[in-house]
């Protein structure tokens, strides 16, 4: 006499049983929905996963990082056709603020 599965409802036959081409195929297409679930919740977990990356690189960006000064530089040659404010530092071709 046949037994089902806990997990995924398989029919398993016993010895005395004769195979049956048809509950071989309805196993085969419950594991095939079972793994096809399997692939989308891995999909899904990849998707949140790289989400939460991006945001504790964000995080770690905002809050881990020492600035003691200004970030940003831009380098010059010269001031030609520019309006800056500031002070104009030649040997370091920089303006300074």
């Amino acid at each position: 006499m046949a037994i089902q599965t806990t997990n995924l409802g398989l029919t398993l036959p016993s010895y005395e049983d004769a195979a049956d081409i048809a509950v071989l195929s309805q196993n085969f297409e419950k594991i095939d929905v079972a793994a096809a679930q399997a692939a989308a919740a891995y999909r899904f977990t990849q998707v949140l996963l790289a989400e939460l990356e991006s945001r504790l690189s964000t995080l770690e960006l905002k809050y881990g990082t020492n600035v003691t000064g200004n970030p940003f530089s831009v380098g010059f040659d010269a001031l030609t056709g520019l309006e800056v404010a500031g002070v104009w530092n030649q040997p370091y071709a920089r303006v300074e603020f």
